[in-house]
């Protein structure tokens, strides 16, 4: 049937717009990334790790939001925590929110009083605990040489 659409009727008509909305976040983090250009440097392995979780694994970030370790860091009213768990939508945009925080410093999402310094004396404690573990000579075995049966 003959039929003369605009492009913004046919888009409203195929739904696109809740889609860009959905969306917008994330191609915001990816815009900014590309426009960084080679100044940002290249990111650490746990960047990666967060970025491909926050945009393509749904389920693998909605148990990262509810982890402890997470819930020791932000701060995050039960009925934000409960629209995360029952609108993957809104998670897409949580996610995007996120990575713009973790991979751009951009404060969208509150940090609970003290935690960044809670982790960090965490942190130093267990890089001090390795390297006295170290001096003391109490290596993992499996990292000390390759195995006598000839298996890496």
């Amino acid at each position: 049937e003959p039929v003369t659409l605009t492009v913004g009727d046919y888009r409203k008509e195929q739904g696109v717009e809740d889609y860009d909305e959905i969306n917008r976040g994330w191609r915001q983090v990816i815009l900014k990334k590309r426009s960084s250009g080679p100044t940002v440097g290249k990111p650490s392995t746990r960047s990666y790790q967060l970025f491909f979780m926050a945009s393509y694994d749904m389920d693998t970030f909605l148990e990262f939001i509810l982890s402890d370790g997470f819930n020791q860091v932000y701060d995050l009213d039960a009925e934000t925590v409960e629209l995360l768990k029952n609108d993957e939508a809104e998670r897409v945009k949580f996610g995007a929110r996120f990575l713009k925080q973790v991979l751009f410093g951009e404060l969208t999402i509150p940090i609970k009083q003290d935690a960044l310094e809670k982790r960090l004396e965490k942190r130093r404690a267990e890089i001090a605990a390795r390297k006295a573990s170290e001096r003391s000579g109490d290596f993992d075995a499996r990292y000390d040489g390759p195995a006598e049966d000839g298996a890496i």
